[in-house]
């Protein structure tokens, strides 16, 4: 094949696979969701931060209600729920920013926690008392909303999904879902609203939001500034604001007292302590209880603790007498009578070693003449048995055996008290 020929088939070649590439593959984007950044997950109202910020208002961040004392008109503080609990301080600068002219927008607090903000101004939180009242296929066109924000089956790699589906059409009947008819607009605002507390007031209310469930936004005059409270706020979080009318209905919030200045609160972390005794005191009571029961068992009561006693020390001479109360006890004079003959013969014995070489009669008389022994007892001694039993004759014996060792060992017969003669 000549040159020529080689390069058109090249060429050739080299147009079939860019064909083939063509059909078989194509070019398109694709979105991937990424986690939000760690600022949109510590500040809640970062997207609402960002879009006054471009409507030309000044945007702060305040972490105690005191700081609002010194405030005045043209400024609006917006103060969401878990706020702690502020003392009489902070509810005194709160009454001083609304008599400054000051708008203050505020969250009620769940109904099974205290809300002291709440009281102090007047405002009254309750349960509502009937279910809501629509279809399942109304709940279904709506979902986008009803969802609930704490997905029990939340999966790791779908967190996300509800945020990727298309605005569904509105249903007016869902329960998230207000419509509201604000002064100065067209047609009525589409507000997320989860409802929550109802709200009341003994205090005269310029403007009223009602839901299913009751009245869910407060607006009153107090002194030369703005009150409005609302059960729920979440309309102005990050990925809420963003849908229906949210962000126009928190403008128009803005501008019922003409905001220049914006001021979101965010309560400082206050400690472990506090959040124990405002979730937990119940417990914290209990193990003080336990540590002062504890405490109490522990101390001396009445005084310092006595020593204990000494243990009894009993003398030899106190267990012979005991077992010899034994013996006589049962009838065994004749064995203690045997053990006595036998102890005073070896006492003998260990004295007088050469008396071992002498026959028992004279033995007996060596006792007699020389320890003045009685006959009967030295016949008894030297033998080792006696046949006394009887009580006087037993005793003569015993005496007899105890003379003869005081005899053969003096130093006893000086410490030795004679027992009284019977």
């Amino acid at each position: 094949m000549s040159r020529t020929g080689q390069v058109l088939l090249s060429i050739l070649l080299l147009g079939i696979c860019v064909l083939l590439f063509m059909a078989a593959y194509e070019r398109r984007s694709e979105e991937e969701w990424q986690w939000p950044s760690p600022e949109a997950r510590a500040q809640p109202f970062l997207a609402a931060e960002r879009l006054l910020l471009a409507q030309q208002l000044q945007v702060e961040h305040v972490d105690s209600l005191t700081q609002l004392q010194s405030l005045g008109p043209h400024v609006t503080a917006l103060v969401p729920a878990n706020r702690g609990y502020p003392g009489p301080a902070a509810l005194q600068a709160v009454d001083d920013f609304l008599a400054n002219g000051g708008h203050l927008i505020i969250e009620s607090e769940p109904l099974y926690q205290d809300d002291p903000l709440f009281d102090h101004l007047g405002i009254q939180r309750s349960d509502p008392d009937d279910e809501p009242d629509f279809d399942e296929d109304d709940e279904a066109e709506s979902d986008d909303e009803d969802e609930t924000d704490f997905d029990l089956d939340f999966e790791y790699d779908d967190w996300a999904d509800r945020y990727k589906r298309p605005l569904r059409p509105l249903n007016p009947l869902s329960p998230d879902l207000l419509q509201v008819d604000w002064p100065g607009q067209s047609a009525p605002l589409v507000v997320s609203s989860r409802g929550g507390e109802i709200l009341s007031s003994e205090h005269y209310s310029d403007r009223m939001l009602q839901g299913w469930d009751g009245v869910r936004l407060l607006q009153q005059r107090r002194g030369s500034g703005w009150l409005t409270a609302l059960n729920d706020i979440s309309f102005a979080e990050n990925w809420r604001i963003g849908r229906h009318d949210n962000a126009e209905f928190l403008w128009q919030l803005l501008q019922t007292g003409d905001a220049e200045r914006v001021l979101f609160f965010r309560a400082r972390n206050e400690g472990l302590f506090v959040w124990l005794r405002t979730h937990a005191w119940k417990v914290l009571a209990s193990v003080a209880l336990l540590l002062l029961l504890a405490g109490w068992q522990a101390m001396p009561r009445f005084g310092a603790l006595a020593a204990d006693p000494e243990p009894v020390r009993r003398r030899l001479g106190d267990h012979l007498l005991a077992s010899g109360r034994f013996l006589w006890s049962h009838g065994e004079r004749r064995r203690l009578l045997t053990r006595a003959l036998l102890h005073a013969r070896s006492e003998m014995y260990r004295h007088q070693p050469h008396l071992r070489l002498l026959d028992p009669m004279a033995q007996a008389q060596h006792l007699v003449e020389r320890w003045s022994v009685p006959p009967a007892a030295a016949q008894a001694i030297v033998s080792g048995d006696a046949q006394a039993t009887d009580a006087i004759p037993f005793v003569q014996m015993l005496r007899a055996c105890r003379q003869l060792h005081l005899r053969l060992r003096p130093a006893l017969a000086s410490s030795a008290v004679e027992a009284p003669d019977e």
